[in-house]
């Protein structure tokens, strides 16, 4: 596609806008361009630990755009919630049971959010209440005890949805970690064919779509700029948007886990250094 071509922007955060503490260059800049030249823009962000509005309030703190709206983001944690609701494992949802994989933060949003979390019925090895779904979200603090309760589910018939299938997070000091997908691997082990019932972030499309929705974009009318730092979670959104039916191109910020090197050796669509010269490329003529 040209450039002005684009008429709309999934946009990641990580390594795109902020990266650990820090801003990066032009993520101010490149929100306000993008609203004063009404260019639909959704934030997405992987993430299992925050809904929109709350990483929404973080953003908006973190890198100075008051107005940027809550619905202008979406995590994986939202799209995780819409298709709990969407295609509940049983036909009264009263009846649905979570095991939730994670961190305190995601339990209790899924606890605010009105799901039955049922985590506290493991006891002595067994269930006393069995889960009807396994939830599984990154827990930094994951052990062989903490996965063995979520695993049985599994094993016992539970669904296994996952908020999305990272296979690595680099911690504050650098480190490259194991991330939700390694805690994937291991829960689907327990299942026939060895694979979740759904993976929901990216790079799959369901929470590209969630956002295109909201930005009344249709298949047709689409012309999409998915803009991140990760080859296999922002290029392969773009490339299964693409497969899905839509006009969508990848473009790779070098500001985050992707090295130029490493460019090279994918059909990525377009590099940039920044999002300083990404603005100055998708603006400039408009």
């Amino acid at each position: 596609m040209e450039l002005q071509e684009i008429n709309c922007v999934l946009l990641d955060k990580d390594g795109v806008l902020i990266n650990g503490n820090t801003v990066l260059p032009g993520a101010r800049e490149f929100v306000e361009q993008a609203r004063s030249n009404s260019m639909p823009t959704t934030i997405l962000s992987n993430t299992s630990r925050l809904t929109g509005p709350a990483l929404a309030r973080v953003i908006r703190e973190k890198i100075g755009v008051s107005d940027l709206k809550d619905e202008e983001v979406v995590t994986a944690v939202d799209v995780t919630m819409q298709y709990l609701r969407e295609h509940p494992s049983r036909e009264c949802p009263e009846d649905v049971r979570l095991h939730v994989v994670g961190e305190e933060g995601f339990i209790e949003a899924m606890q605010d959010a009105g799901f039955t979390v049922v985590n506290d019925q493991w006891k002595q090895g067994n269930w006393q209440v069995l889960p009807t779904d396994v939830v599984n979200g990154l827990d930094t603090h994951s052990t062989y005890e903490k996965l063995a309760p979520p695993w049985n589910a599994v094993r016992l018939g539970a669904r296994l949805i996952s908020v999305n299938s990272d296979r690595s997070y680099r911690s504050a000091s650098g480190a490259e970690l194991p991330a939700a997908g390694a805690q994937l691997a291991y829960l689907a082990t327990a299942k026939e064919d060895g694979r979740p019932d759904i993976v929901l972030g990216k790079p799959h499309v369901a929470i590209a779509e969630v956002a295109l929705k909201r930005m009344q974009m249709t298949p047709e009318s689409a012309r999409i700029a998915v803009i991140g730092d990760n080859i296999r979670e922002d290029m392969g959104l773009a490339t299964q948007l693409h497969d899905a039916g839509w006009k969508a191109e990848g473009w790779m910020m070098l500001t985050g886990v992707t090295t130029k090197d490493q460019c090279n050796r994918f059909p990525i669509s377009r590099v940039f250094m920044d999002l300083r010269e990404t603005m100055n490329a998708l603006f400039s003529q408009r």
